[in-house]
């Protein structure tokens, strides 16, 4: 008997809308941080075995220097002649190669401290940054948003008096026989309205 064939159907994989330049950029953004911190974990990774082959090579220096001294000591021994002579500062040229190398292996070592030190504090800023980003988002996305339909409605303004104070002076004698005057004017003229 046959085998029933058994029907395609299709994915119920959820497809996202095509996302704008600017979604992909602000994701770019958030990410950045995370690929810094990432960088700087490969590069402190590629110090470590930098300063473990200057390390070993430091520690062969200086057993070449210890033989080479050991060297230059037996030749100083022996009686001179041309052929120990050339053995001696062959010796001293090897010694002083050796040195020279042992000084750059050092001074190599002690700037990749440095670099390493530089590198754990940036790793440190950029995981700072990365948490603080990220906790930048949750607290943006608990707010609310701003719907912009709803406007405030538009305050009309109020006439209300504004206390203005006025600086008086002291009156001196005809303008204060003048505002009796005219107060006295002002009485006889409502007076008469009033009758």
């Amino acid at each position: 008997m046959p085998k029933k064939k058994s029907l395609k159907r299709p994915s119920k994989h959820h497809t996202q809308p095509p996302t704008t330049l600017i979604e992909k950029i602000e994701k770019a953004f958030w990410n950045v941080p995370a690929q810094l911190a990432a960088q700087c974990t490969k590069d402190l990774g590629n110090l470590k075995q930098q300063a473990v082959r200057l390390k070993a090579n430091i520690q062969k220096s200086k057993d070449v220097l210890k033989t080479h001294q050991a060297r230059i000591a037996a030749a100083m021994k022996l009686k001179p002649s041309p052929a120990k002579k050339n053995k001696l500062t062959a010796a001293k040229k090897a010694h002083q190669h050796t040195q020279k190398n042992l000084l750059a292996f050092i001074k190599t070592a002690e700037e990749a401290q440095v670099h390493y030190k530089n590198l754990i504090e940036k790793q440190a800023k950029f995981t700072a940054l990365r948490k603080a980003l990220e906790q930048f988002s949750r607290d943006w996305s608990k707010k609310k948003p701003v719907s912009k339909k709803t406007v405030s409605p538009v305050k009309k303004p109020t006439n209300k008096p504004t206390n203005i104070t006025v600086a008086t002076f002291p009156k001196t004698q005809t303008e204060t026989t003048s505002t009796l005057a005219t107060t006295d004017i002002k009485k006889e003229k409502s007076t008469e309205l009033t009758s």
